[in-house]
């Protein structure tokens, strides 16, 4: 009897090579900056004038021409017009990236005043500086203005001394006063009673002749007026 033939087992397979995928980075997408688009923006406006003065002369040609010619004009106005279409859209798409990178911009400098401050100082700058002014130019005001309330708070609260020559003084200034008043009253009806004397003569001088003398005029003069006259008028 024959044994049967064993199978050797097959060779073992040769490890897996292991392949790892690298993923490319993401291009960042290159945003144009607002010098670029306004200068672009400018480029596409004198293109656009140009054609569109092209396209005039074309048009005032046309009219003028006839025959074979005009059927040249005519394509060439067509693909001025066509361009005229193309620049009017990439002036529009210009506008847009324009306002989109001029609102970024905008945000761009509200965040980072924010964060950095008035003048480009931080919070802590902020707070340091605000201590020293007030410990070096608030402190002192403020101690001068207690001291100056202090000082006219004692200053009125003090009763003024009282002088008693300064009272005498004043005392014989008021009685001069009052001896120089009634010396002027007494004048003043000294110089009335004169005029009226003289008055009282004239008219006895005038008298004409022959009409009784009329009898002298007796007045009785008190003291008050004859102390304030001067003493030829009081004999007189």
């Amino acid at each position: 009897m024959q044994t049967p033939q064993i199978a050797p087992p097959p060779p073992p397979s040769p490890p897996a090579e292991l392949v790892t995928s690298v993923q490319a980075p993401l291009a960042t997408p290159v945003v144009p900056s607002v010098s670029f688009l306004l200068s672009r923006g400018a480029e596409l406006s004198r293109q656009l004038n140009s054609a569109n003065s092209r396209r005039e002369e074309l048009t005032r040609d046309l009219r003028r021409t006839s025959g074979d010619a005009k059927a040249g004009l005519q394509t060439r106005i067509t693909v001025l017009d066509e361009r005229l279409v193309q620049l009017e859209k990439d002036i529009a798409e210009n506008g847009r990236q324009l306002a989109s990178v001029g609102g970024r911009g905008a945000e761009d400098a509200s965040t980072t005043q924010a964060v950095s401050g008035p003048m480009g100082l931080g919070a802590s700058n902020i707070t340091a500086i605000s201590v020293v002014f007030t410990i070096f130019v608030m402190f002192p005001i403020a101690l001068a203005m207690a001291r100056l309330l202090w000082k006219r708070g004692t200053r009125i609260g003090k009763a003024p001394s009282a002088n008693p020559e300064s009272e005498l003084r004043l005392e014989r200034v008021e009685q001069g006063v009052d001896a120089i008043a009634i010396e002027i009253e007494r004048i003043s009806e000294g110089q009335r009673f004169v005029t009226q004397l003289m008055t009282h003569g004239d008219k006895v001088g005038s008298l004409g002749a022959g009409q009784p003398v009329a009898d002298p005029l007796h007045v009785q003069l008190n003291n008050t007026v004859m102390a304030g006259m001067p003493r030829s008028d009081a004999i007189r």
